[in-house]
């Protein structure tokens, strides 16, 4: 299996609105109200795939997979109660709507696919790398731990979300 990742461009729009969607049903489908209200909608991919931030995973030439980088200061995050971030000199950047479709779950992609924009982002001189997840989405909390992010408090983002820093 070959897998890059790729800057998000405009005409990728209807196959990264399936894999959201995806998403969105098998996050329903095991009880964690996150994504049910609407979020991420078309408009805010449509946001998403018109800046150079937003990432496509390729596996073998197909698309199976979506994450926007939010690269500097991100509202949410700037509240973080019951901890702190570490304190790093330089931005930071937060991925958010990480998601990997259905047809490729379970073969180890969401890990590849963080793993790839970790080192994009050191690549761009970003070391702070921060992520955040619903209390009960128990895979992204699993996949972040297990990629070295430590759990630092909570944040406001589309309701109360566990918050996770790597520093490198």
């Amino acid at each position: 299996m070959s897998e890059i990742i790729r800057v998000g461009k405009p005409d990728d729009l209807s196959e990264v609105m399936e894999i959201i969607q995806e998403a969105k049903d098998y996050l329903a489908a095991q009880g964690i109200d996150q994504w049910q209200n609407g979020y991420p909608d078309e408009f805010q991919i449509q946001k998403d795939l018109a800046t150079k931030d937003s990432y496509v995973l390729k596996v073998n030439g197909i698309t199976t997979g979506f994450a926007f980088l939010n690269i500097g200061i991100d509202e949410a995050y700037e509240a973080i109660t019951d901890g702190s971030w570490e304190k790093v000199d330089g931005q930071y950047a937060a991925i958010h709507r990480l998601a990997v479709s259905n047809a490729f779950r379970g073969r180890g992609l969401s890990k590849k696919f963080m793993a790839l924009l970790i080192e994009e982002l050191e690549n761009r001189g970003i070391n702070d790398i921060r992520i955040d997840t619903h209390k009960d989405n128990v895979i992204v909390q699993k996949l972040a731990r297990g990629l070295g992010f430590e759990y630092k408090g909570q944040v406001i983002y589309e309701g109360p979300r566990m918050a996770f820093q790597l520093v490198k």
